[in-house]
């Protein structure tokens, strides 16, 4: 019984000195940026592209200036040369001239104006060649916690692949 009280003690003592809860910021420099979220898809337009941007810790997020427009901060956003259009409903960029072919380079190239400095920032992706496929496209019912198991057949060249699961409907 002794031991056992020696070791809750003993681990009791260790994680509650296994460093500070808070964390100090105030030597850390706020610097405006452009995040960027966006997908390529092959065969697709380019769509859904969300350019938005970052906020200092320590002040409370404006959410109607959380997402980068072209009246608002001057957006110029191009694909590839390419200049995307806004959508203001769904607060994306998007483009009808240009469709993701595979084993092809994109880049995205934006400029925008934040807290009144001018700001630009570029991001390239290669499309995998052709060749990925689901082996299983029904994944059937999958509840919390349940493993997933994807079966697949590789592109050539390619050792890594991102998969997100998105309900067909919301409950």
């Amino acid at each position: 019984m002794k031991k056992i009280v020696y070791v809750l003690i003993a681990a009791t003592i260790f994680i509650i000195s296994c460093g500070d809860p808070e964390i100090d910021i105030s030597g850390v420099a706020y610097q405006s940026k452009i995040v960027v979220q966006g997908y390529v898809y092959p065969d697709e337009e380019i769509k859904q592209v969300r350019l938005m941007r970052n906020f200092p810790l320590d002040r409370t997020i404006n959410f109607e200036e959380f997402v980068l427009t072209p009246g608002g901060n001057g957006v110029i956003a191009k694909i590839n040369g390419i200049t995307l259009q806004y959508e203001p409903f769904t607060q994306t960029y998007y483009t009808n001239n240009l469709t993701v072919q595979n084993d092809a380079t994109y880049t995205l190239e934006v400029t925008a104006v934040i807290d009144g400095d001018q700001l630009q920032t570029s991001s390239t992706t290669t499309v995998p060649p052709e060749g990925f496929s689901l082996l299983d496209t029904d994944l059937g019912t999958i509840t919390y916690r349940d493993p997933v198991i994807f079966r697949f057949t590789p592109s050539p060249g390619i050792d890594f692949y991102a998969f997100s699961i998105f309900p067909i409907q919301r409950v």
